[in-house]
């Protein structure tokens, strides 16, 4: 489980140190957790989560699943045996995620669920969670924050 006392902030200077956060933060992960992704198109959400998959062993090519809507990588890392990579980015409203099968993967104990474009659930996210907040500030230049909810 995640220290929901914890809060970290980071200004990264390129892809690599945004990729590189990411690779830190999935050391602090564990089966079980939610991670949602926030920030404008094109912010470095899914250069976060190619970091946060190379922390947790994951080889293959990671791709936003923005046309496939979720991606599944198997994983043996602690306890954690898959992963759900989810982007909501054409998805229009709050029926349409019912209905796609996102709120079943939140009850699976040996998985971790990434959503970038989690703002499109709104109510439906469980209140525990890990968002991770990424601002553009200029071209290279990103602010992190990753926030522990509970």
């Amino acid at each position: 489980m995640f220290n929901v006392s914890m809060k970290n902030t980071y200004i990264s200077n390129s892809v690599e140190e945004t990729e590189a956060v990411g690779r830190k933060f999935a050391m602090s992960l564990s089966s079980g957790d939610t991670v949602c992704l926030y920030g404008e198109l094109g912010a470095g959400k899914t250069v976060f989560v190619k970091g946060l998959m190379k922390g947790l062993g994951i080889e293959e090519r990671v791709t936003s699943p923005t046309f496939t809507l979720i991606r599944e990588y198997n994983v043996n890392y602690n306890s954690i045996i898959k992963i759900y990579h989810i982007d909501l980015y054409r998805l229009e409203n709050v029926e349409q995620v019912k209905n796609i099968g996102i709120l079943e993967l939140f009850n699976e104990n040996n998985s971790i669920v990434v959503i970038e474009w989690a703002e499109k659930m709104d109510d439906l996210l469980p209140k525990k969670r890990i968002d991770v907040q990424i601002k553009q500030i200029d071209n290279n230049n990103r602010d992190i924050k990753i926030l522990y909810k509970n």
